[in-house]
């Protein structure tokens, strides 16, 4: 048993260890063991070691569960039957005769395809649809569209003037640049893309772009993962705008983060947490598929 507030045991080295063991590990545990009614044995920890990594010494294999109790989700089903994913999704179950999900006539495989897919793309639009979108998942266009519809949002929320003033729009985490294309090739609004792979929007990194940032409109990002705070955080202290579409919780890369006395491991409570930061911070929804709440500063 390990819990927090015993031993030497806190809930980021709890946090930790999660992240540190893995199935098939060998580990070294300290503690006391106690005899429980029914004849079971408790072992409180006071400390855990990783001995011998699977890993390390298994790099070619997987591990396996001896027992397992199996549960599905999400089912789709076709002519009243579960039907496979693999099967449908692109032909490629391994289990063939053997597998227990629902295959079809061989005959009739493109047409239950079809079938299949769209019933997919629905099922998607709804899992990824957020308690407060009040828009109709339906009616929602393709990811592939969402750099246009954010700028859009922009342009509206800001306005063309608003955006072009001092060095224009700063692009956080942009990508290949499907946002500063349409801000700067398409509505002539000056647009700086941060994108480094390896890097993070940092007090060093705006110390060296100092006029860039003091001069600039507005700081924005479009499921910016790992920047979403760092964004809000840069905007406050410039006194700026920003907009972001957050995405990604990130919560292993950043362990600390808390809200409510809670940790920040949901992405509702990743929104709520950013929120927090400034009064002004306002949200909407953009009508795109996938996450698309945006939170954003006039």
């Amino acid at each position: 048993m390990f819990r927090a507030g015993e031993a030497e045991w806190t809930k980021e080295r709890l946090t930790q260890l999660n992240w540190d063991i893995h199935i098939g590990d060998i580990v070294v545990i300290s503690g006391t063991a106690k005899l429980e009614d029914g004849g079971r044995i408790l072992v409180v920890a006071s400390s855990c070691i990783v001995k011998e990594s699977w890993k390390t010494s298994h790099p070619a294999d997987e591990p396996t569960v001896r027992a397992s109790k199996q549960a599905y989700s999400h089912l789709i089903q076709l002519r009243g039957f579960n039907a496979c994913k693999f099967h449908f999704s692109n032909g490629s179950c391994d289990r063939g005769q053997l597998c227990h999900f629902w295959h079809g006539p061989l005959e009739d495989y493109k047409l239950l395809r079809d079938e299949w897919l769209q019933k997919r793309a629905e099922q998607k639009r709804e899992l990824a649809l957020l308690v407060d979108d009040p828009l109709d998942p339906h009616s929602k266009e393709l990811k592939s569209q969402r750099a246009r519809i954010f700028t859009d949002w922009l342009v509206e929320q800001y306005g063309v003037a608003r955006l072009q003033e001092g060095s224009g729009v700063i692009d956080v985490a942009g990508g290949k640049g499907d946002v500063s294309f349409e801000l700067w090739l398409r509505r002539d609004i000056p647009t700086t893309l941060i994108d480094p792979m390896m890097a993070e929007l940092n007090d060093d990194l705006i110390a060296a772009h100092d006029p860039l940032f003091r001069s600039c409109a507005i700081v924005v990002g479009m499921h910016p993962d790992e920047a979403t705070e760092a964004i809000v955080d840069a905007a406050l202290a410039m006194n700026k705008p920003f907009a972001i579409v957050p995405c990604c919780v990130m919560s292993r890369l950043f362990p600390t983060r808390a809200c409510n006395k809670m940790k920040v491991a949901t992405y509702e409570t990743f929104v709520t947490y950013l929120k927090a930061k400034h009064p002004g911070i306002q949200s909407a929804f953009l009508p795109f598929g996938g996450r698309n709440q945006v939170l954003y500063l006039l």
